[in-house]
């Protein structure tokens, strides 16, 4: 749809700038319809209302064309925050709500240690190795 709206709108504008390079201007330098040739089929005076009318209904279908396909152009598509906002409630949606077990070490390495829960610490038992015996002087 796209398509066939962008090339509706490339003939309307070529269209449009040929019909405006055709009218007189007030001075007639750049008219390219000039000439006051008694062969033409309308005068000077209903040549212009014609080209006029012309101008315009052009114009009005230019814009109206405008508006259609931005209207098309954007019809399915979200905005960027909206894009956002739907991979951060995915992302939250994904995230458990209890900490795994992996977690749990990494916390309790990263969180310091109070005075109370010092105490409740208990040292592990010291591992001795076997002294190389030595013998005794007696």
């Amino acid at each position: 749809m796209e398509q066939i709206l962008l090339i509706i709108q490339i003939i309307i504008a070529l269209a449009l700038v040929i019909i405006v390079l055709i009218q007189r201007s007030d001075s007639d330098g750049m008219g390219l319809g000039g000439g006051s040739g008694g062969l033409g089929l309308l005068s000077g005076r209903a040549k212009a209302n014609a080209l006029t009318r012309t101008t315009a209904i052009l114009a009005a279908l230019f814009m109206l064309n405008s508006l259609l396909f931005a209207v098309v152009s954007a019809y399915g598509r979200t905005s960027i925050i909206e894009t956002i906002e739907a991979q951060a409630s995915r992302e939250k949606a994904d995230e458990p709500a209890v900490p795994l077990a992996t977690d749990a070490p990494s916390a309790a390495i990263a969180a310091p240690v109070t005075p109370a829960q010092e105490q409740d610490i208990v040292p592990a038992p010291e591992q001795t190795t076997p002294a190389a015996s030595v013998p005794r002087a007696e």
